[in-house]
């Protein structure tokens, strides 16, 4: 039976599949023990603010994806009763090295957090309280992370085309030699045609 497992923090989802698309054996995580002032753990903080740190600095983040995996990212519509979703995923696949302790951060082009309705554009599995360790002799297809934010259709002008799709992405784990890889790639995300009709609808009206 194929199966696919989530590891599930509020909107803040990794999930490791190994088989479909079928989505079974979810497990909530438990919220974090330890808070700090601004309501986030110690590690989330250190990413953000590393994240945050080299976008300002423009030339940290390179558009080369790495040859040790295979990094993509998607950009779909989830239309719910209560609002629609902008919802952005990226995956980490087909590893070729050992990758202990794999975190995954990634943030939106910061011209987006006057585009969508949220405090931030930044997410990481850092608030997981269970390491993920991936491997080339692993029997997981995939580990993913993805966040959705709130459209607000007031917001939504022809800037948006020209950014949404951007993300700034932080992969680092430690390989078998115990050496610490932490890769910035700057790369462009595959939007669905949903996502895309949904944009360009709204700009026109």
């Amino acid at each position: 039976m194929k199966k696919l497992t989530l590891l599930i923090l509020s909107l803040l989802i990794v999930s490791l599949s190994s088989g479909c698309d079928n989505k079974t054996n979810v497990t909530e995580l438990n919220p974090p023990a330890s808070i700090d002032g601004k309501g986030y753990t110690k590690n989330y903080t250190i990413e953000l603010d590393d994240v945050m740190k080299n976008i300002e600095q423009k030339n940290s983040f390179t558009s080369a994806l790495p040859t040790e995996y295979e990094l993509t990212a998607t950009i779909n519509l989830a239309a719910d009763k209560d609002a629609d979703r902008i919802v952005y995923e990226i995956f980490v696949k087909k590893p070729k090295v050992q990758m202990t302790n794999l975190m995954m951060s990634f943030s939106l082009n910061p011209d987006m957090l006057t585009r969508l309705d949220t405090s931030d554009v930044f997410v990481s599995n850092a608030l997981n309280e269970e390491q993920i360790d991936y491997s080339p002799n692993s029997d997981t297809n995939g580990i993913s992370l993805y966040r959705a934010f709130v459209l607000d259709k007031t917001l939504l002008d022809t800037t948006v085309t020209e950014v949404f799709t951007e993300l700034y992405v932080k992969i680092s784990y430690t390989d078998s030699s115990n050496t610490l890889i932490s890769d910035y790639i700057k790369m462009q995300a595959e939007p669905s045609k949903e996502i895309l009709d949904y944009i360009n609808n709204q700009i026109a009206k």
